[in-house]
C-alpha cells in the first residue's frame, strides 16, 4: 500500500514538474569582440513571442516549455538558435554574416549597407514572406519582428489590421507612416507576393519623417526586374479550405431542458420540459454557423532585364470566403502592377511604377452583442433552424430566451453589405550624379482611389426582437481620396582619414491629400428586395426633420524639410 501512494506522489511531482513554464535570460554578444549586441531579437520559434535585448545585450522570456527554441537574430550576424529544457541563464554568440554586412537597408530618403545601420531597424525579406504565404501583407509582420504588435480588427476576411510599433502612439494615433516605394501608401491594397522586403523604422531611424513618423515607418520595397538576365516568367496557384479550429461546449437540447427545469422547479413554478426523453441533441447552432470555406490565390509575373534596362509585370487574384456566411463575408482582391528602371546615361537614371487594385468585400455582424456567433451560441439548441412550413424559426421572446437573441442563419440571409474599392498608385523618381559622391534625386508619388459602399436594411420580423427592421432602407456612400508627394533631396558622402565616413542628406518634401465624400440614405425598397436597393428606387424618406442625404470634402497640405548627417568609424 504504501509503495502505491509512493507512485501517486511521484506521479503527481512529475507531473507538475513537466506542466511548469521555464523562464530563460541571458545575454547576446558579438563572436569576435564579446561586446554587447543591443536591439537583437529573442522569438520563440512557431510562437509569437519575442523580446529584443536591452543596451547591455541582456534580455528575459518567460512562459516557455521544455522542448522550445529560441531564435536570436541580429542585422548583419547570421541567426542562431537554441533548444530550452529547463530555466537557467544563457549567453548566446552571433557570428557576423560578412554576405548580409553588404546588403544594401532601404532607409528614410536613401539607403545603407547594413554594417553601417545606426538604430533600430528591422527587415522582413521576401523569403520569409514566401515561407508565410500570408493573405494580407499585414500578417508578414506578425510574430517576425520584435516591438511591432499586429492585430485584426476582425475575424473576417479582408479585415484590416491594427499595427503598433513599440507600444500605443500618443498623437491621438497610433498607425505608423507607410512608405511604398518612395509614396505614402496603405498596405491593405498590396498583393504580398510582389513585396521584396519590409523594412520598420524606429526610433531615431524614423526621426527623418518628423512628426508622421512618430509612430514608426514601415517602409516596403517591391520586386524589380534584375539587370542583365532574361526573361523570367513565373506562375503561382494555391487553393485550400479554411475552418474553425475550436468551438465552445454549450448544452445540447436534452441538458438544456433539464437545467431549466431545475430552475423552474427551484422556483416553485411548473416544469417547462415534462419529458425530456425524445429531445436528443438538437440543434448545434455552431456547426450550422461555421462552414469549410474556400480560398483561392492566383499570381504571375514577368521579369527580366538588359545592361541598362529592367522591367518587372505581375498580377495576382485573390478570393477568401468567409467561415460564417461564405459568399456573404467574401474577400476578393486583384492587382496589377508595372514596374521599369533605366539609365538614360551614366549619370541620369530613371524608375518608375504603378499597382492597380481592385478590392470587394462583403461583411458580417461578427463581433460582440447582436453578431451572429453571439446569436450562435444564445439561441437554445431546442429550437430548430427551420419551421414546419421552411421558414427560419423565430426565437421566443419569453422569458428566458432574450430580446436581443435571434437565429443567426436568418440574420445571415438578411444581411446585405457590399464594398468595393479602386485605387491607383504609384511613383516616378530620377536620380542624378552630378559629380562624385554628389547625388540629386527628385521623385513624385501619387495615389487616387474611388470606393463605394452599399447597405441594405431588409424589413424583418424576428419575432418581437429589438433587431427588427420596421422599414426597409438602403445606404449608399461614394468616396474620392487623392494624394501626391513631391520629394527633391542631395545626398553626399565622402571618406577621410581612411577610417572615417560621413554622408549628409538634405531635402524637403511636399505632399497634398484631397478628396470627397457623399452619403445618402433611401427608404421603403420596392419589393423589399436587394435587387432593387438603390437610392434611385427607393420611395421614402426619412420624414420631417431627418438629414437623408451627407457630403464634405477635404484638402490637407504639407511643406516639410529635413536632413539627416551619419558618420561612421
Amino acid at each position: 500500500m504504501n509503495k502505491k501512494k509512493s507512485l501517486i506522489i511521484l506521479l503527481i511531482f512529475s507531473y507538475f514538474g513537466f506542466s511548469q513554464t521555464i523562464e530563460v535570460s541571458g545575454k547576446v554578444l558579438d563572436a569576435n569582440s564579446n561586446q554587447p549586441l543591443p536591439g537583437a531579437s529573442v522569438s520563440v520559434k512557431n510562437a509569437k513571442q519575442n523580446v529584443i535585448t536591452d543596451f547591455d545585450g541582456s534580455f528575459k522570456i518567460s512562459k516557455l516549455y521544455s522542448g522550445d527554441v529560441l531564435v536570436i537574430s541580429y542585422i548583419g550576424y547570421k541567426k542562431s538558435s537554441r533548444t530550452i529544457t529547463q530555466s537557467e541563464k544563457i549567453i548566446i554568440k552571433l557570428i557576423e554574416d560578412n554576405k548580409s554586412l553588404d546588403e544594401v537597408v532601404v532607409i528614410g530618403f536613401g539607403s545603407v549597407k547594413k554594417k553601417d545601420v545606426t538604430g533600430s531597424v528591422s527587415i522582413v525579406s521576401s523569403k520569409t514572406i514566401e515561407d508565410l504565404r500570408p493573405v494580407k501583407i499585414e500578417q508578414a509582420l506578425q510574430g517576425t519582428i520584435a516591438g511591432v504588435n499586429v492585430t485584426s480588427q476582425s475575424g473576417s476576411p479582408g479585415a484590416a489590421f491594427n499595427i503598433d510599433i513599440r507600444g500605443i502612439g500618443t498623437n491621438g494615433d497610433s498607425s505608423p507612416l507607410v512608405i511604398i516605394d518612395g509614396y505614402t501608401g496603405s498596405l491593405d491594397t498590396l498583393n504580398p507576393s510582389d513585396v521584396e522586403t519590409i523594412t520598420v523604422l524606429k526610433d531615431a531611424q524614423a526621426a527623418i519623417y518628423g512628426s508622421r513618423g512618430a509612430n514608426g515607418v514601415i517602409l516596403i520595397t517591391t520586386k524589380t526586374g534584375k539587370r542583365n538576365s532574361k526573361t523570367k516568367v513565373s506562375f503561382n496557384s494555391s487553393s485550400g479550405f479554411q475552418e474553425t479550429t475550436k468551438k465552445l461546449n454549450l448544452l445540447n437540447a436534452t441538458e438544456y431542458a433539464l437545467l431549466l427545469n431545475e430552475s423552474y422547479a427551484n422556483g416553485g413554478q411548473a416544469l417547462p420540459f415534462p419529458n425530456v426523453s425524445n429531445l436528443g441533441n438538437g440543434t448545434n447552432w455552431q456547426n450550422e454557423v461555421f462552414k469549410k470555406a474556400p480560398i483561392l490565390s492566383n499570381d504571375f509575373s514577368v521579369s527580366g532585364g538588359s545592361e541598362k534596362i529592367n522591367y518587372s509585370f505581375s498580377g495576382s487574384d485573390l478570393r477568401q470566403d468567409g467561415i460564417i456566411g461564405l459568399d456573404k463575408s467574401a474577400f476578393k482582391r486583384n492587382t496589377a502592377r508595372f514596374s521599369l528602371g533605366a539609365d538614360l546615361s551614366s549619370k541620369i537614371k530613371i524608375s518608375t511604377n504603378a499597382i492597380y487594385t481592385y478590392i470587394t468585400r462583403r461583411t458580417l455582424n461578427d463581433n460582440g452583442l447582436g453578431s451572429v456567433l453571439f446569436n450562435a451560441i444564445n439561441t437554445p439548441s431546442i429550437l430548430s433552424t427551420n419551421d414546419a412550413n421552411g421558414n427560419y424559426t423565430l426565437v421566443p421572446s419569453t422569458t428566458g430566451f432574450g430580446a436581443e437573441v435571434i437565429n443567426p442563419l436568418a440574420q445571415i440571409d438578411n444581411t446585405f453589405n457590399d464594398y468595393n474599392l479602386k485605387k491607383l498608385n504609384g511613383t516616378f523618381k530620377i536620380e542624378y550624379d552630378i559629380f562624385k559622391n554628389f547625388k540629386l534625386t527628385s521623385s513624385i508619388g501619387f495615389s487616387t482611389s474611388n470606393s463605394n459602399f452599399k447597405q441594405f436594411n431588409k424589413k424583418v420580423d424576428y419575432g418581437n426582437k429589438v433587431f427588427n427592421v420596421p422599414r426597409s432602407s438602403v445606404n449608399q456612400n461614394k468616396r474620392n481620396d487623392n494624394d501626391y508627394t513631391f520629394d527633391l533631396y542631395a545626398a553626399y558622402e565622402t571618406n577621410f582619414l581612411t577610417n572615417h565616413k560621413v554622408k549628409l542628406t538634405i531635402g524637403t518634401s511636399i505632399y497634398n491629400n484631397f478628396g470627397s465624400g457623399l452619403f445618402g440614405t433611401g427608404y421603403d425598397v420596392p419589393n423589399n428586395s436587394y435587387d432593387y436597393a438603390d437610392l434611385s428606387l427607393a420611395t421614402g424618406t426619412g420624414g420631417l426633420g431627418v438629414k437623408d442625404a451627407n457630403s464634405y470634402e477635404y484638402d490637407e497640405r504639407r511643406l516639410s524639410q529635413f536632413a539627416r548627417f551619419e558618420y561612421d568609424y
